[in-house]
């Protein structure tokens, strides 16, 4: 298992500084793209965007045009665990009036398998344990249905982690608990010491905490446009919902709630519904 240390605030700072100026100065539609967005369409007319075009990765920019389902301003393209290879984006002057359509290539991937061993309750449950599951997954759901247009946090992501921690499970990993197939993991699980602090990864406003029968206690981050941060198996929650935070805010600590099998944080990536790569963020 590889180690890694979480990068200082300061590190890649640069970086992000130069892809916030660029999402404002981008996108007269079809605009000369700067450095920092050059994901290219499949022709030369295709707007280039911010971003990672890639499965679990997400598209973005600005535009006096209508993108898709936003209006003008700034835009999202979620990218789901198992897009096709090819994303269709449609530039309208009006909506739906005057459209364009460009596409870009999606990469494809190839995710893991993982066997795990739970407590058997986490596998199977009686049906008032079912109800339980059903009323907080839509609860949780719910809390992610927002576009906050007002909040650009998503812009300047940080890790949630200080100091020393590990990949123990990837997002889209296909699993296996106790023998019996489950939904592929949705999020990225780090592994660290139970009680190590755990920080918002961005500016936002807490939507939700709550201790749930699979992912114990949780805590849900709007980031604005659409984007939510979800943070689960938490040892404590140190937030509530309301609470504005920030890179510096510790919102819980590492914890092993839930259907876990050790202490770590399963940190998870939305944009809505749509279950997005959050270890993609913090890839030079």
């Amino acid at each position: 298992m590889v180690e890694h240390r979480s990068p200082s605030s300061g590190e890649g700072a640069a970086r992000r500084a130069g892809v916030v100026a660029v999402l404002f100065l981008l996108f007269m539609p079809f605009s000369l793209p700067a450095d920092d967005c050059d994901i290219r369409g499949t022709t030369d007319e295709a707007p280039a965007l911010c971003g990672d075009a890639i499965q679990g990765g997400f598209l973005y920019g600005e535009s006096n045009w209508h993108v898709n389902d936003f209006g003008s301003g700034i835009f999202i393209l979620p990218i789901g665990m198992d897009a096709p290879d090819k994303l269709s984006v449609e530039f309208c002057k009006e909506r739906g009036k005057n459209c364009q359509t460009f596409s870009y290539k999606v990469m494809q991937r190839k995710y893991s398998e993982q066997h795990i061993t739970v407590a058997p309750k986490f596998v199977e449950w009686p049906k008032e344990t079912a109800d339980r599951i059903a009323r907080e997954n839509t609860q949780i759901r719910a809390s992610r249905d927002g576009r906050d247009m007002t909040m650009t946090g998503f812009l300047d992501f940080r890790h949630p982690l200080r100091g020393n921690w590990s990949t123990t499970s990837p997002y889209g990993a296909r699993r296996v608990f106790n023998g019996e197939p489950k939904n592929p993991h949705n999020g990225w699980d780090i592994g660290a010491p139970a009680g190590t602090d755990v920080h918002a990864i961005a500016d936002g406003r807490v939507v939700l905490t709550i201790d749930a029968y699979l992912p114990g206690k949780t805590v849900i981050i709007d980031h604005g446009y659409g984007i939510f941060s979800i943070y689960i198996h938490l040892d404590k929650i140190k937030t509530k919902p309301g609470d504005k935070v920030s890179h510096d805010t510790v919102i819980g600590t590492v914890g092993n709630t839930g259907r876990s099998s050790g202490p770590h944080l399963h940190l998870g990536l939305y944009h809505n519904q749509v279950a997005l790569d959050p270890e993609l963020l913090f890839k030079d």
